[in-house]
C-alpha cells in the first residue's frame, strides 16, 4: 500500500511468504469459527437454563 502511494512497485512475494500468509489466514479463520461455536454453545446452555427454571 505504501509502495503504491510512493509510485513504486512492491517486491514480488515468494512462494514461502504466500504459503505462510495462507496458513495464517486459515489459522485465524479456524480460531474465529471456534469462538463462534463456543458462543453458540454458551447461548444454547443459557436458553436451556432459562427453560429449566420455567419447567420446574
Amino acid at each position: 500500500m505504501i509502495a503504491g502511494a510512493l509510485g513504486i512497485r512492491a517486491p514480488k512475494r515468494t512462494e514461502e511468504q504466500r504459503a505462510y500468509d495462507r496458513a495464517m489466514r486459515e489459522k485465524e479463520a479456524k480460531r474465529r469459527e471456534r469462538e463462534r461455536e463456543a458462543e453458540a454453545a454458551r447461548r444454547r446452555e443459557e436458553e436451556r437454563a432459562k427453560a429449566a427454571v420455567w419447567e420446574d
